[in-house]
């Protein structure tokens, strides 16, 4: 954790900031997408319950609320508004709240956004009952906390609780185009509707997923995952 050595500081725009993580959206930063600095194509949802890395804990931990983050540039955690050759945030006058607070000499400012209500799909959805239906429903089927009790049961050699977290998977993986093509959306933003596809998130359960040329999915044990 970055500790402040008490000197006067102005951002050196050495981007370390920005190439290690994108920020989480908070509700203050909805006027981003109403005046279009930021379109749903450019973020996604981490759900409830999804394990993730926690900056502040400096620790992988379950999600207890969803969050919602600008997208990351293929292949590493580099924001996907950093402009590398510019040194610079390419939205930096409208940049979100968590850019605003983070100052890398003063973690206090930073820490005290932690607290302020964060944008949830709720919130961007207000408008949508087809897409609130859509994510509520998705959410029963497909919640972490349900991935979990079955993951246990199919540990205690529960073969039905096997078979129903495939089906799960086979659903999260047809609903996706589905949805893109009777709803017109772009695929981009599906990632913010229906949170990380289940095929790479599932990881995080110890178990990985592998597929054959028929669209067939069955579960291994993800030894890299392994202590």
């Amino acid at each position: 954790m970055i500790e402040p050595d008490n000197k006067e500081h102005v951002c050196e725009r050495c981007g370390e900031c920005c190439v290690n993580g994108s920020p989480t959206l908070h509700l203050s930063d909805f006027k981003l997408f109403e005046e279009k600095i930021v379109t749903l194509n450019n973020v996604y949802t981490l759900r409830k319950g999804e394990l993730v890395y926690d900056n502040v804990g400096e620790e992988l931990d379950y999600l207890k609320d969803e969050m919602i983050k600008a997208k990351e540039l293929p292949g590493s955690k580099t924001c996907i508004f950093y402009d590398s050759d510019d040194r610079g945030c390419s939205i930096y006058s409208t940049r979100p709240l968590q850019c605003v607070k983070f100052e890398c000499w003063n973690p206090k400012k930073f820490f005290s956004s932690i607290n302020e209500e964060k944008l949830s799909r709720e919130d961007l959805f207000h408008q949508s009952p087809t897409l609130k239906k859509i994510i509520t429903t998705y959410e029963e089927k497909c919640s972490y906390e349900k991935l979990g009790e079955l993951f246990e049961e199919t540990q205690k050699g529960n073969r039905d609780a096997a078979d129903e977290i495939l089906e799960i998977l086979q659903y999260d993986t047809a609903i996706r185009p589905f949805i893109g093509e009777k709803l017109n959306i772009p695929g981009e933003s599906i990632d913010l509707i229906l949170g990380r596809p289940l095929v790479s998130t599932i990881k995080m359960f110890g178990y990985k997923v592998v597929g054959d040329e028929e669209g067939n999915y069955s579960l291994m044990l993800d030894k890299d995952d392994e202590s």
